[in-house]
């Protein structure tokens, strides 16, 4: 399949937080220029919608949709209000299988991008303090508690209590 538009899009923005510019790079999979439409490619194991909807905020993904979103319209504003943003899942499949991959499109509803746009606003806040402060911090001071999460311990631990 041969998309219309171009890959690989490096843009370069300025995002305004709390009267300080901060600059900004992103680079788009792929635009298709004449409708305002932003692929952006994801290979995974499960293309499903429930792995797809835990993707979406433990990698960030509504915080990338977010970014780029406000990079396109500010450096396209005639496009801005007409934009849109696809994600296209594309889930390997195994050796045996008659097909190698599975392509599933979807598209971000308002809670999400909601979600991203406020997630975004407050990581370029954070990268404007530290950049005005010059302290970048860090998880914490020498070697921290790494405890599992209550849900594996649940699954683990309460199957050989049973």
């Amino acid at each position: 399949i041969a998309l219309q538009g171009e890959s690989e899009i490096v843009l370069l923005w300025v995002e305004e937080v709390a009267g300080q510019a901060v600059q900004c790079r992103g680079m788009l999979d792929h635009l298709m220029w004449e409708i305002g439409l932003i692929i952006d490619f994801k290979t995974c194991e499960s293309a499903h919608p429930e792995a797809v909807r835990r993707s979406l905020y433990n990698f960030g993904y509504d915080i990338q949709n977010a970014a780029y979103v406000s990079a396109y319209c500010k450096l396209f504003p005639d496009m801005a209000g007409r934009e849109d943003f696809i994600f296209a899942f594309i889930e390997m499949l195994d050796d045996g299988s008659p097909r190698k991959s599975v392509l599933q499109l979807y598209r971000p509803d308002g809670m999400a991008r909601e979600l991203g746009r406020a997630r975004w606003t407050r990581g370029v806040k954070k990268w404007a303090e530290c950049i005005d402060r010059g302290v970048w911090p860090l998880y914490g001071e020498g070697p921290l508690l790494l405890t599992p999460s209550g849900w594996v311990v649940r699954e683990e631990l309460g199957e050989r209590q049973e």
